[in-house]
């Protein structure tokens, strides 16, 4: 994990840009490389972020994250994430180019001639985040909340009530809130659009229900596996030693099943075991045999509990799933063996598996939170 790039723009023409010297000892600028500056913006890299940027008639690109495709053609010689095919997708389709974009991502682009800068958000939640900050005449960003926090450390004591509020209810926050009532989230299919010193988020591709819903069972679940089996395709085209995370559920299980059709080397896989709680380990280990992987498995009994804090500050926002120190366990071990993974997520709630569950934990407050109330007002 990086420490964050971070991105300063002027709002008010009256207040200097900051020197990258000038930002706290601990701020990005520290470790990190200048990739733009000017007047009114300065963007700080890490050096090991391979970002890039590109400039063409006094509009800048840039890109962090993961763009995976294009849906309209390119010129010739010319990939979907080179900084290049921002510009050209920028002057054939204006402000809504990104949405010619397939991938996780975020796209700052900068149009000096008509004093606009864009930060836009992709259209899928939960890999490339943009954060965001307006203090003091500036507009800061970036893909972590660290960064600006920062910056400015008096945020760290302005929390949000109402995010938290939200977190110990649904035990998640969602955008635009963050923890700290002075950050703020990007949501997907938004951009930020800043001109003349005024910031506007801006929806320019909103997410809408088809007209026409596909009710036929076989036939959804037919095109399902179509266009999940192209993605795997795409995705092992672009990195032919990527990995699998293999717990043994439905998600990960299907997508090593589909993926070792593409190809014939051995694909490598990995999951944990665990010793004092049941996990779906020995299903791992049979669809790994099933499909000739070369399987790699990590036993977790407890001893890496000091990873707790490290893995706090990585989520940054208070987020609580069961299996995430599971997870956080499976990526070490991936990390030590190839430089991508594919990974099964949201399976469980969209087949199901989670309704019975949710619903029981659902009736159980009902039935038990009258019974609470009283006791957690004399605790209070």
């Amino acid at each position: 994990m990086h420490a964050g790039l971070l991105g300063i723009h002027r709002l008010d023409q009256a207040r200097p840009l900051p020197a990258p010297r000038d930002l706290p000892a601990d701020a990005p600028g520290g470790g990190a490389s200048t990739l733009l500056q000017d007047d009114d913006l300065l963007l700080l890299s890490p050096r090991r972020s391979g970002l890039k940027a590109a400039e063409r008639g006094g509009v800048i690109a840039a890109a962090w994250g993961t763009i995976t495709g294009c849906l309209v053609p390119l010129p010739d010689g010319l990939r979907a994430d080179d900084p290049r095919a921002l510009l050209h997708l920028y002057a054939e389709h204006g402000e809504a180019f990104a949405r010619q974009l397939n991938g996780h991502f975020v796209v700052l682009l900068r149009d000096r001639p008509r004093g606009l800068l864009l930060l836009i958000q992709d259209r899928f939640p939960g890999i490339a985040t943009a954060y965001w900050l307006e203090r003091d005449g500036l507009l800061l960003f970036s893909d972590r909340i660290e960064p600006l926090v920062r910056a400015y450390p008096d945020e760290r004591r302005r929390i949000d009530r109402k995010a938290l509020h939200q977190y110990l209810a649904d035990t998640y926050l969602t955008a635009p809130a963050t923890i700290y009532a002075g950050v703020r989230q990007l949501p997907c299919g938004e951009m930020l659009r800043v001109e003349a010193g005024g910031i506007e988020r801006r929806v320019y591709d909103g997410w809408h229900r088809p007209a026409r819903r596909q009710t036929d069972a076989k036939t959804a679940l037919a095109r399902y596996r179509g266009l999940l089996d192209d993605a795997l395709g795409d995705w092992l085209a672009r990195d032919p030693s990527c990995g699998f995370l293999l717990s043994g559920g439905l998600d990960s299980s299907v997508n090593v099943a589909l993926a070792a059709g593409h190809g014939d080397r051995a694909l490598p896989t990995f999951g944990i075991a665990a010793t004092d709680f049941h996990t779906d380990a020995p299903y791992a280990r049979r669809v790994a045999a099933a499909y000739g992987a070369i399987h790699t498995e990590k036993l977790v009994d407890g001893s890496r509990i000091d990873d707790l804090p490290r893995l706090a500050w990585e989520l940054e926002n208070p987020f609580f799933e069961p299996g995430m120190m599971l997870s956080w366990n499976a990526l070490r071990l991936a990390s030590e063996h190839v430089g991508s993974v594919v990974g099964g997520e949201t399976a469980d709630q969209l087949f199901g598996a989670c309704a019975v569950p949710c619903w029981n934990r659902h009736r159980a407050r009902r039935r038990l939170g009258p019974l609470l109330l009283p006791w957690l007002a004399l605790v209070r």
